[in-house]
């Protein structure tokens, strides 16, 4: 069955929270490095992981994946048919960090520096780099541990990176819209969520750049804002149902790798909660048989 760029990124961004969320259960610690990886999981939870993939239903998922990956990878990368680098590049980490095979890394490496070559010449469109520097960094923090990339490319990476994020932070500009979000019809915006947690995501994965405490602060800030002022009172965000989900999984893995390395629980706000109850509401409508339907998971 063929899948679509989104529905695939749909489902990387569900494996990788069904695989954090089983490591927050078993109790994974605070950072304490700057080391990768470092977002979800340092190198002392890898056992833990691989150990949590034997078991169902974690099992089956996991090998579904790596079919996937392995029936898929070698399209070239930028194919109209599936987004080759997105494939490579997070499921390739993610297939690394679990089994320790180096060759899952290598594929990974590669798509991952043709999106930096592209970069470097130039960004794409704005809202497009907000959602694909979010899975740039994860991307990076999976993939690095294994040793593929060189000190020059590491430091290649990171100017690129964070040169992105400053043109995300700049007011002004033709690139970035940012005048727009100092108004609250635009703070709102799920396009306002996308960018905050691309730069979030960047601060905490690159924390020894010199800007990182001071977006980080911002990012936090505003996301505070917008849960107090752009979801509504029974939980939905206000831009409707098919934003809802988008702005969740911008939110989540930030959240959960701003909880790891900051202590700041963003999950502990009341809206947030809500934000998880009206989805399971409008996935699972009240039924008169069963109920509504109550997943551990969300609670």
């Amino acid at each position: 069955m063929r899948q679509s760029s989104y529905e695939t990124s749909r489902s990387l961004v569900g494996l990788l929270v069904f695989f954090w969320t089983g490591l927050a259960h078993l109790g994974v610690g605070a950072a304490d490095t700057t080391d990768h990886p470092r977002l979800f999981f340092g190198p002392q939870d890898i056992p833990a992981l691989r150990q949590r993939v034997q078991n169902e239903p974690y099992r089956t998922v996991f090998d579904d994946f790596r079919s996937f990956f392995e029936g898929r990878v070698d399209r070239p990368v930028g194919s109209d048919e599936l987004d080759a680098t997105m494939m490579r590049t997070q499921l390739g980490g993610l297939l690394y960090t679990i089994t320790g095979d180096v060759q899952y890394a290598q594929r990974a490496k590669e798509a991952y520096l043709a999106r930096i070559d592209s970069w470097s010449k130039g960004l794409p469109h704005y809202r497009t780099t907000y959602r694909q520097m979010h899975n740039l960094c994860i991307d990076y923090d999976l993939i690095d541990p294994s040793g593929v990339f060189t000190q020059q490319e590491r430091d290649r990476i990171a100017n690129v990176l964070a040169g992105a994020a400053a043109r995300c932070m700049e007011r002004g500009n033709s690139f970035n819209p940012y005048d727009y979000y100092l108004h609250d019809e635009m703070r709102v915006s799920n396009t306002n969520t996308d960018r905050l947690a691309a730069v979030g995501m960047f601060a905490l994965t690159f924390p020894d750049h010199p800007d990182a405490d001071a977006w980080l602060d911002h990012v936090v800030t505003e996301i505070r804002w917008q849960l107090d002022n752009a979801v509504l009172a029974d939980g939905l965000f206000l831009e409707g149902t098919r934003y809802h989900g988008a702005v969740l999984r911008q939110i989540v893995p930030f959240a959960f790798a701003l909880k790891r390395h900051q202590g700041i629980d963003l999950f502990a706000h009341p809206q947030m909660k809500q934000m998880f109850e009206v989805l399971i509401q409008l996935q699972t409508p009240p039924d008169s048989t069963v109920g509504h339907i109550r997943h551990g998971l969300f609670q």
